[in-house]
């Protein structure tokens, strides 16, 4: 019988990442960018697929949605070369979450 380990959480996070940072450069677009997040993080790692997820909704970049379609939380992807310590890209991503958001994100794939 073989014995198939499962992989853990981190793991997992630490392969999505080493996904997207070898798909992107530091010159990549964000709307290059955002799809390799979904597909390497959200998707993968995270396991949400269909209509879990939404795009680009009142100029959020990524949703994820609860069962009850709720926005738990909202994730502001930026270019590569970003610096997501500027007050305006935290200012701006905090501004996206309403009433039932519970985490709010940024991201430019390096952090």
């Amino acid at each position: 019988m073989t014995q198939t380990k499962e992989i853990g959480f981190i793991d997992k996070t630490l392969q999505g990442f080493k996904k997207i940072c070898g798909e992107i450069k530091i010159d990549t677009l964000e709307h290059d960018f955002s799809p390799r997040f979904v597909e390497h993080f959200i998707k993968a790692v995270l396991g949400y697929q269909g209509n879990e997820y939404l795009f680009e909704r009142e100029k959020t970049d990524v949703t994820l949605l609860d069962e009850n379609k709720r926005r738990v939380v909202v994730i502001e992807t930026k270019r590569p070369k970003e610096n997501l310590n500027s007050e305006k890209w935290q200012t701006q991503a905090g501004k996206y979450a309403d009433s039932s958001t519970v985490f709010v994100g940024l991201t430019n794939g390096y952090r």
